[in-house]
Parts: structure tokens; sequence; C-alpha cells
């Protein structure tokens, strides 16, 4: 659904907007939570408190996603952020992960 919502270019813009909002430590946590628990949206155990990656770390993104001018309330409504946000966030680390490959075969390509 939110997918078609977005055109290509715009969507383009977002991943690299998100990337950009992350940062390196951002992208470090998420990638964490897919390498550790299979999942982006992942609960554990801290000192006997659950700790929510939806209601965290994921209330950020989706904030931040309110924030962009691609996403209109009338268009979207409140919803999409919550339906939406994991699908960004995976496709923005997607993104990360694709261009440390490319950096990655391009400097032993050098040498």
């Amino acid at each position: 659904m939110f997918q078609e919502l977005i055109e290509k270019r715009a969507k383009k813009k977002i991943l690299n907007k998100l990337l950009e909002f992350l940062q390196y430590d951002g992208v470090a946590f998420f990638q964490m939570c897919i390498d550790e628990y299979g999942d982006i949206n992942c609960v554990w155990n801290e000192h006997g408190i659950p700790h929510s990656v939806h209601f965290r770390e994921g209330m950020q993104i989706r904030n931040w996603m309110r924030s962009q001018k691609y996403f209109t309330r009338r268009q979207t409504g409140e919803h999409y952020y919550d339906d939406s946000y994991i699908y960004f966030l995976k496709l923005a680390l997607q993104q990360c992960n694709q261009g440390v490959k490319k950096n990655a075969n391009q400097a032993r390509r050098k040498t």
C-alpha cells in the first residue's frame, strides 16, 4: 500500500535522508537488531525491563517521518507511520549495505 503512494525519486530521497538521520550509530543499532534477533521490531530484556524497539527507537523513526514533506497526513493517515517505518528502514539498511559492498569491491580491485 505505502510503496505505491511515494514515487521512486521521492523514495530514493527519503532513504538517503533516513540514512543521514540515522548516522553510523543508528544504522549499526538496527543492523544489530537484525543480526541478533532476526528482525528490526524486536523486544529483549534489559536488566529485567523489556526493551521494545517499536516503542523506543521506532518512535524516533516515525516522528522523523512525520517531519518529512514526502509524507502528508491527508495522503497517508496516522497509521501509515506504524505500518511503514520498518519497510523504509529495511530499504535504507539494504541501500547502506549495498554501498558498503560496492566500496569493498572497488577497494579490492585497486589492490
